[in-house]
């Protein structure tokens, strides 16, 4: 969503990779849509369009084009990585596991996978209570390998590449890195809440799309799930108290005791920041912010004199 500008850079090099049947790219309504001449001549590409979505939801995105693979496994790639001098037939030869699961080794790429369709299937893929992104790509994993046989392997790091970028980009969120820190934080922490509350997939069913004769997918209406009431609301005000209190510097208590017209709740895992909220930013956040800046500094300046005396 909104990631045009690293997909152009990664699909050439994803196309340069050998090993792959299919590459399914999913244009989850971005502002300015992707046409399928923007990409490389490859006739393995699928150029996926939905519309009407307003947040990026990666769980639903990801299960959304799992649901169009054609062959027996899958790799789950974001837009801003690809692959290079890996032969997963290798990889397979040295670790034969019926349950043979793979998953990148470092930060900015931890969410790619290989693994299964018919594994991936089993577990019912990404977990679609999970609302905005943090914390679906190890729950995956995690459910993963509690399943019989499963074992977890590493891809190595020249493997898997990304372009390195700011919280701001990867929560497709335009504006302040400290908003963006403080949303990921607050829907990190509300997914793990859902994840333990309610298994999945229990009960719950993948969202179901239809696709239009214009060629673009739309969600069928009542088909997204959702956890029991009492849980969403309890999730809402864990993301409410973790972001507030990230991005403004407030004790939990305050964020409690605040009235809704003060600090909002999120809408749709988007919370409304008013002119207000960036005075006290600008004013109160930074006197209060000073003191941990002050033992930011020291703490560094006590590791370069200890490196220092080392040498």
């Amino acid at each position: 969503m909104n990631r045009r500008h690293h997909l152009l850079q990664s699909l050439p090099r994803v196309c340069a990779w050998p090993h792959h049947q299919e590459h399914i790219v999913v244009d989850w309504s971005s502002r300015t849509p992707i046409a399928r001449s923007d990409l490389p001549d490859d006739p393995r590409i699928r150029l996926l369009r939905l519309q009407g979505e307003t947040q990026w939801h990666p769980s639903q995105a990801y299960n959304f084009a799992a649901a169009q693979v054609r062959g027996d496994w899958i790799f789950r790639l974001d837009a801003d990585c690809w692959v290079q001098d890996l032969d997963p037939s290798q990889l397979m030869a040295c670790d034969p596991a019926d349950g043979w699961v793979a998953r990148a080794s470092q930060g900015g790429s931890l969410g790619a996978v290989l693994v299964r369709r018919d594994l991936f299937a089993a577990i019912g893929g990404f977990n679609e209570l999970m609302r905005s992104y943090g914390f679906e790509d190890k729950d995956l994993i995690y459910r993963l390998e509690a399943q019989p046989g499963v074992h977890i392997g590493s891809l190595a790091p020249e493997h898997v590449v990304f372009i390195p970028h700011s919280a701001q980009v990867r929560a497709n969120l335009p504006g302040s890195e400290a908003k963006a820190r403080a949303l990921k934080r607050a829907t990190s922490l509300s997914n793990r809440f859902l994840a333990a509350s309610c298994p999945w997939p229990g009960h719950y069913r993948c969202a179901s799309y239809r696709q239009e004769p214009e060629g673009h997918w739309l969600l069928e209406p009542g088909t997204l799930p959702c956890p029991p009431r009492e849980i969403a609301e309890e999730a809402q005000r864990l993301r409410r108290t973790i972001f507030w209190g990230r991005f403004l510097l407030l004790p939990e208590l305050y964020v409690i005791q605040a009235p809704q017209v003060l600090l909002p709740s999120d809408r749709d895992g988007q919370f409304p920041i008013h002119s207000t909220h960036y005075l006290y930013w600008h004013t109160v956040r930074r006197l209060v912010a000073l003191p941990l800046s002050i033992l930011t500094v020291l703490r560094r300046l006590g590791v370069w004199v200890r490196c220092h005396s080392a040498g």
